[in-house]
């Protein structure tokens, strides 16, 4: 029970994940320096837990992908196969979803924005001049293709 001890004299289970026998049990810290010494120390050991954890994080992401392509691949030939056989049965594809992607949980797209977007005076007037030559273009267009 060497676990629930660390957690008892250390105040947390990190030393399951990093083992760092220079930390002081909280029952020794009776001078200032030996607690600003286990503040750093408690510091480092964050440090390493969030490294572990972000590790971590991208091995099991990383194999997650794999899995993901090999079973795409597989359903892939299933829908061959269903289609060979003139089946109309509809196959899902695995994909991640958008929480499980982190280099696009920040992003915004202008779809999840219910406002329409602000255009000034000089902007507006731009833009009516766009519409206008289009449609004037197709107009023309229009007359090029006429059958007579």
């Amino acid at each position: 029970d060497e676990v629930g001890a660390s957690a008892s004299l250390y105040g947390s289970h990190s030393l399951k994940y990093c083992k760092d026998p220079v930390q002081h049990s909280q029952f020794q810290l009776h001078t200032n320096q030996r607690k600003r010494d286990q503040i750093v120390l408690i510091q480092n050991t964050i440090r390493k837990l969030k490294n572990t954890f972000n590790k971590e994080f991208d091995d099991v992401h990383a194999s997650k992908r794999q899995e993901i392509l090999r079973v795409s691949e597989r359903t892939e030939r299933v829908k061959q196969i269903l289609v060979d056989l003139k089946s109309d049965e509809k196959v899902s594809v695995p994909s991640f979803k958008s929480i499980e992607m982190p280099e696009t949980f920040l992003v915004v797209e202008d779809s999840e924005i219910p406002f329409e977007k602000y255009l000034s005076p000089e902007e507006l007037a731009a833009e009516l001049e766009r519409k206008r030559l289009e449609e004037q273009r197709r107009l023309l267009e229009q007359a090029d293709n006429a059958r007579e």
